[in-house]
């Protein structure tokens, strides 16, 4: 069986991690809670008729609840409050590193960033374009907003958050995959696959590290803005050479923060070896 690559593995290698918990995870909760309950109204009929499945629920039942606790005990643990004042520091770090200036005080991803850009400054000059190239004017853009309205309306549109550093890391490595492979995704398909990977190992007990919620905001707000970046330069890549940097550049992006792009494939359950 080919083994699954831990999306949560590869944002705790970027940001340590940050997690909004956000309606969904209630909603799924609750819908699973009403399930259970009519399944139990019929059990309730058929009590005896089934001996062996009626000892295994019983040894199931607090198992169950258990993950279900370690779960959202760790999102509970990855949540954040968006605040302007470090919004508008990772805009300003943000525009220093896609101008090639260093930026002196910066989060783990813009630190990522400025090792890629140091090895392939074509690709940061496509980055850089997009949000008009020049350090006022991409800083202008940046607190603008627009990018991450965008952004936001499209997780949100699947149901996730982009207060969530798990979905952003998701919805960044499903663009980076698609843009080295050189495919186009089936984004419902992704973000299922790689959230139920996430619930997984955080039900099995595996937690992010202790971080500020500055931190966690820093990481998630400088991985959405480079997602949209990404994003923002495969449509408008119009020549070889920049679709070529573009490849290079999000290729090197994966291998830093933990993965190699080409070597795995996009399935419903998420990142698999090829």
């Amino acid at each position: 069986m080919k083994k699954a690559v831990s999306a949560i593995v590869l944002f705790f290698s970027v940001a340590g991690a940050a997690h909004a918990q956000v309606d969904y995870v209630g909603s799924w909760i609750g819908a699973n809670d009403f399930r259970r309950q009519i399944e139990r109204s019929q059990d309730n009929r058929d009590v005896g008729k089934h001996p062996k499945r009626e000892e295994a629920d019983a040894t199931s039942a607090p198992v169950i609840a258990n993950a279900d606790a370690a779960y959202l005990d760790a999102m509970r643990t990855l949540r954040h409050e968006p605040s302007m004042t470090v919004t508008r520091r990772v805009n300003a770090s943000m525009a220093d590193v896609l101008a090639g200036q260093r930026v002196q005080r910066s989060s783990s991803t813009i630190q990522l960033l400025e090792a890629c850009f140091s090895q392939h400054p074509e690709f940061r000059r496509l980055l850089a374009a997009q949000v008009g190239g020049t350090p006022d004017v991409m800083l202008g853009a940046l607190n603008a907003g627009v990018l991450q309205r965008r952004f936001r309306h499209r997780l949100e549109n699947y149901g996730y958050s982009a207060d969530n550093i798990a979905d952003v890391s998701n919805a960044f490595l499903i663009d980076a995959w698609a843009v080295v492979n050189g495919e186009n995704v089936d984004q419902a398909m992704a973000f299922r696959g790689l959230q139920a990977e996430l619930r997984r190992m955080l039900s099995d007990g595996q937690t992010p590290p202790p971080l500020s919620a500055e931190t966690r905001q820093e990481n998630t707000e400088a991985l959405a803005l480079l997602a949209m970046l990404v994003g923002a330069a495969r449509h408008n890549a119009r020549t070889p050479e920049d679709q070529a940097s573009l490849r290079v550049g999000v290729d090197d992006i994966g291998r830093r923060m933990g993965i190699e792009l080409r070597q795995v494939a996009l399935t419903e359950r998420g990142f698999v070896g090829r």
